[in-house]
Formats: C-alpha cells, sequence, structure tokens
C-alpha cells in the first residue's frame, strides 16, 4: 500500500547537488577498490615453439602453485601464445604439454602482485620406446623382418604445407632383427638408448642399464640393425632418440 505521509515532491536544486555530491564519491570508492583487488594479482603470458621455432596450438599448460596447492590450466592460441591472468603472488612451477613432444617443466616462477611475468618456451619432440621380452626357448619366428629390396622411399608429408609448429608424423620400423639369447645366460634385463638419424638409420646405441655385459652386447647388435621410415616435424626429417627395454628370460 502507499504511504500517504511520504513527501512526493520533486527534489530541491540542493538536494539534487547533495545527491549528486554522494553519488560521484560512491563512484570513486568503488572505482578506487577495484584497483586496489587489480594490483593484488598478476599474470603470466609468453608464447610455445618447437624445435624449428614454429608455433605450437593446443599446447596444455599447467601453472601450480604447491603451497597453496592450486592449479590454473590454459591451452595456446595458432600463434603459440598464452596467457595466464588474477594469478596470485607466489611461487608456481608451469608445465608444458603438446601430443608427440616431451614433456617440459619451468620451476621457481615468481609472481608478484601487479606484475606480468613473460614466460617463452621451446618444446623438443619426444623420444621412442620399445620393450623386448627374448627366451631362451626357439619360438619360430625368423630373427630379421623386414623389407626385401631396396628401402622404401618417405612418402609426402602434408605438413610441410603448413605454417603451425608440433605436426610430427612419428617412424615406421620396416625392418627388425631380434636379440638372440646367449647360450648359458641366466637372463637379465637391459636398458638402451639410442638414436635414430634423419634417414631412419640407427645411428648410436648406448647401454643405459644391465645386469650382464653379455645380455648388452646381444641387444646392442640386434638393435643396431633395426631401419624405420624418416621422423618428421613441420614436414621437415629429424633425428630422434629411443629407449629400448631388453628381458632375456630362460
Amino acid at each position: 500500500m502507499l504511504n500517504v505521509k511520504m513527501n512526493r515532491d520533486p527534489l530541491t536544486r540542493s538536494a539534487s547537488i547533495a545527491a549528486a555530491i554522494v553519488l560521484a564519491a560512491v563512484t570513486v570508492f568503488v572505482a578506487g577498490f577495484g584497483v586496489s583487488a587489480q594490483s593484488q594479482f598478476g599474470s603470466v603470458s609468453g608464447t610455445v615453439l618447437d624445435q624449428n621455432n614454429r608455433p605450437i596450438k593446443d599446447a596444455r599448460l599447467v601453472l601450480s602453485n604447491l603451497t597453496a596447492q592450486t592449479k590454473n590450466e590454459v591451452k595456446t592460441d595458432a600463434e603459440g601464445h598464452y596467457q595466464f591472468v588474477g594469478i596470485p603472488a607466489g611461487t608456481y612451477e608451469v608445465m608444458f604439454e603438446s601430443i608427440g613432444m616431451a614433456y617440459l617443466k619451468r620451476e621457481g616462477l615468481n609472481v608478484v602482485a601487479g606484475g606480468d611475468v613473460t614466460l617463452n618456451a621451446t618444446m623438443k619432440i619426444g623420444s621412442l620406446s620399445e620393450t623386448i621380452t627374448v627366451t631362451s626357448e626357439p619360438d619360430g619366428r625368423p630373427l630379421a623382418r623386414g623389407y626385401a629390396g631396396a628401402r622404401p622411399a618417405d612418402k609426402p608429408d602434408p605438413c610441410a604445407q603448413s605454417l603451425a609448429g608440433g605436426c610430427i608424423r612419428p617412424p615406421l620400423k620396416i625392418k627388425d632383427v631380434r636379440p638372440q639369447y646367449p647360450a648359458g645366460s641366466d637372463g637379465g634385463e637391459v636398458n638402451l638408448k639410442a638414436l635414430i638419424d634423419p634417414t631412419g638409420l640407427v645411428a648410436d646405441v648406448g647401454v643405459v642399464g644391465s645386469s650382464d655385459p653379455v645380455l648388452a652386447a646381444a641387444a646392442i647388435d640386434a638393435v643396431r640393425q633395426w631401419e624405420f621410415t624418416s621422423t618428421h616435424l613441420d614436414g621437415q626429417p629429424i633425428e630422434v632418440n629411443m629407449n629400448v627395454h631388453v628381458t632375456f628370460r630362460k
């Protein structure tokens, strides 16, 4: 119901001026509070490239504060750019992830109130992995399998026509040689690290860990004979590392 005692006469000029002054004061206070709140936070931004200096789209970045137990996640745009905004002051670590690329972590990133941190990153292609089990009993399979005659030529790579980075064509094994089980061995584990050159040939093999040098020699002799199609990044042949785990089981 209407209040009949309420004064509904128009505001006088002096009352209007007073109201305007009060409104201005409130507006200034609110605006000042907004600036103060924004200054309590910082930002982190940058660009993610591959080893050919091309931008990687949709790379996933996770910004973590272990002390505060917080995580923020963003993805890069078509130019490889990313930005975290509204980040409280503190010390952070950043994890960079992209399909086919090696994980990259940056630690000890200090964000200060009102500060803008620039953090760029270059991601490299990841390593291949292969696991083999060799038994002392023959299984009827040939020791060597693969192409016969001339080595197949590389097919055209559509990634070569793109300006985007992180475009990978993985290698395909075209010649496989299984290690031979050394006579009299009780078995064991061998870990190797190999380098596949841009043509797909195994350029180098080294022992990372082994309980028996005889087993290691048998594994190396086989892996050296492996052949692959070329690994491509952005349409260009590149070398790639490969980790090989061999189990010799009696």
